[in-house]
C-alpha cells in the first residue's frame, strides 16, 4: 500500500524537512533498546522512522513491547531446551 508521507511529515515535523528538528525520531538502524530510551525520555508513545532524511515509517511502544516479548520467549525456549538436554 503506497501512501503520501506529506501528512505524516507535517504532523511530526510541522512541515519541516529536517528530522533533527523533531523532539524524537529513530532510524532503521536504531536498536529496540535505543528506541525505547528515546520514547521514555521524550514521553512519546509513537515516533517516526527516518532514513536518509525521508520518513519511512512509524513505530509505537506497543511494537517494541511485542518484539521484546517474542525475543524473550525465543530465549526461554532455547534455554529450556538446553537445560532439558543437558
Amino acid at each position: 500500500m503506497a501512501t503520501d508521507a506529506r501528512p505524516l511529515r507535517e504532523f511530526f515535523c510541522g512541515g519541516a524537512e529536517n528530522p533533527a528538528a523533531l523532539p524524537a525520531y529513530v532510524t532503521p538502524e536504531t536498536t529496540v533498546a535505543e528506541a525505547m530510551k528515546v520514547m521514555s525520555e521524550t514521553h512519546c508513545r509513537h515516533v517516526p522512522v527516518f532514513a536518509d532524511g525521508d520518513l519511512v515509517g512509524l513505530i509505537s511502544l506497543g511494537d517494541l513491547v511485542r518484539w521484546l516479548t517474542a525475543d524473550l520467549e525465543e530465549n526461554i525456549r532455547y534455554l529450556e531446551g538446553y537445560i532439558l538436554r543437558g
